[in-house]
């Protein structure tokens, strides 16, 4: 019993826990072992006051009455907090950067016919585009590897993400999720991985040592991120159909060496896809997309307003379970969520990307517009890099108008509940540069200075309308972001929810029509909502077909 009561607080995913009572029986090391071996952290680092920019250190602050209150160069304690800040954020920028060159890379020999295996599959999309930037425009699988699979004794051939790697074959092959960042590890545990591909983003140095245990080959694919007990084959656009065979076909002839597997019977549908332009289509229909209907749903309080839930894994958290506790927090006080990245992946295993999932747990406002468009009431927008989807889409809802004349006047919040490395910090000064408010937890390491602290949860938003808070609880985190929607539809003259849900927060429940309890009961997001007061005004959804 405490065995397992030991892997609940490691993970809420039961296919995570059986692969981990595994590797613990086999001696097998994951990220939670190793984090835990640094226990207890450094609170020199944890807070942000050590300094080893320059060779004269390192150096670090003590913030009590002993100790050295500056490093060797003067720098006292917010000058040092916001150095090591500045540099995360550059960082996380860069890796960003990186991905963006890639990208217009591919596209250019895409443009050219020379990237192999590469095609245009959404030509409206690339005449938007071309509009904007002012230039003048006039799914396979290879029967020869399929073949080969058999001949080695396969049925066929799965290929699977985890991480955003998942998210990307997702959203455009409709590829399985395999898992989560921190699932990495555990999915070649499974002995069921005949090869793992890897590229630059967030996989784990441990894979190297991982694979030992197991027949699963590992291969690098960028010069910029080799690793040991791995396969380098270098990725070129040019060649990048020809590559995915030679890659495929070293997984194939490697499924002669599987031993015994132990694959988790554990599986959840869901429902992805969604971008800022099919947003539009979803609520207004083909023939004429709009935002008009989210809206509207705002304004007469179907919709208290709009969170991105987004980012990645920690073992600092329970995995996956500040995802799950935050997001049901917020759908049962009728807040559509939007997600990305290894969050996504957390909703996903739990049920919450399926439409019927409304019923179960959103409030009624949430429910009567999920219902009628036939979404989720969480909506899958892609991996971490795509988090600019969600900033295009609220910039479609004030042109839309009527709730705002700028991101930073909308009832919208942002969260990254466990978050863990510089390109997060980076997209949330990202997000908060555009004017949103933006829960961050774990806590970036500026506590041990009061003034970065102030700066960063007050003072930034005097200069860009947003600013973050770092609460922990993931469920307080959703009720302050609730708070602060509340205040953005006081602020634009936008009463209470139509509906009475359990959080009311600080709204005026007297100006809800019917009162406090609203045209029905209050809501049990739970056991199921009340029906729509017939005859009410605004009891039909403002949507169309």
């Amino acid at each position: 019993m405490g065995e397992n009561n030991d892997l609940a607080k490691k993970s809420i995913d039961k296919a995570a826990q059986e692969m981990l009572l595994k590797t613990q029986q086999q001696g097998i090391d994951t990220i939670w072992d190793r984090y835990e071996a640094q226990t207890p952290v450094c609170k020199f680092g944890k807070m942000g006051i050590c300094c080893r920019i320059c060779d004269i250190g390192p150096c670090r602050i003590s913030l009590r009455d002993k100790g050295a209150k500056k490093g060797a160069c003067g720098a006292d304690a917010s000058t040092i907090c916001s150095r090591n800040l500045a540099r995360q954020v550059a960082a996380g920028v860069a890796a960003h950067s990186d991905h963006g060159r890639d990208i217009c890379h591919a596209l250019l020999l895409t443009a050219q016919g020379k990237a192999e295996g590469y095609e245009i599959k959404d030509g409206k999309k690339l005449r938007v585009i071309a509009e904007e930037w002012n230039v003048d425009v006039e799914n396979r699988t290879d029967p020869e590897m399929l073949a080969l699979a058999k001949e080695k004794g396969a049925k066929g051939i799965v290929v699977a993400g985890i991480c955003c790697t998942a998210n990307e074959i997702l959203m455009r092959q409709g590829a399985p999720v395999a898992g989560n960042f921190m699932h990495q590890e555990l999915a070649i545990a499974t002995g069921a991985c005949d090869l793992m591909l890897v590229d630059v983003q967030c996989m784990m140095p441990a894979l190297s040592d991982v694979v030992e245990h197991f027949h699963t080959k590992l291969v690098t694919t960028s010069a910029k991120a080799k690793m040991r007990n791995a396969t380098h084959i270098q990725f070129s656009e040019d060649r990048g159909y020809s590559i995915a065979k030679e890659i495929m076909r070293l997984a194939i002839e490697n499924y002669t060496n599987r031993g015994a597997t132990d694959i988790p019977q554990v599986t959840e549908d869901l429902v992805a896809g969604f971008t800022a332009e099919n947003i539009a289509q979803h609520l207004g229909g083909t023939y004429r997309p709009s935002y008009r209907p989210l809206n509207n749903g705002i304004m007469d309080g179907r919709l208290r307003g709009v969170v991105a839930v987004i980012g990645c894994n920690t073992p600092q958290k329970t995995q996956d379970k500040s995802h799950w506790d935050m997001v049901t927090e917020l759908l049962k006080n009728d807040v559509l969520v939007v997600q990305t990245g290894c969050s996504a992946h957390a909703s996903a295993k739990s049920g919450l990307l399926r439409p019927e999932a409304a019923l179960k747990y959103a409030g009624q406002g949430l429910q009567d517009i999920c219902d009628t468009v036939g979404i989720p009431p969480v909506l899958h927008l892609g991996s971490c890099v795509d988090n600019s989807r969600i900033l295009v889409a609220l910039c479609n809802m004030v042109d839309e108008g009527g709730i705002g004349k700028e991101l930073c006047e909308l009832p919208i919040a942002g969260a990254a509940p466990e978050a863990m490395c510089e390109k997060a910090i980076a997209i949330g000064f990202y997000c908060v540069a555009s004017g949103a408010y933006v829960n961050y937890a774990p806590a970036m390491r500026v506590s041990g200075s009061p003034q970065v602290l102030k700066f960063l949860t007050e003072d930034v938003a005097e200069l860009t309308g947003g600013r973050f808070d770092f609460e922990e609880d993931p469920v307080q985190a959703a009720r302050n972001m609730i708070d602060h929607i509340d205040q953005k539809r006081k602020d634009l003259g936008l009463g209470p929810t139509m509906y009475a849900v359990p959080y009311e927060g600080k709204q005026d429940v007297s100006a809800r029509r019917g009162g406090a309890g609203g045209c029905s009961e209050p809501v049990n997001a739970q056991s199921g909502a009340p029906p729509i007061c017939p005859g009410s005004p605004g009891s039909t959804p403002t949507i169309n077909d």
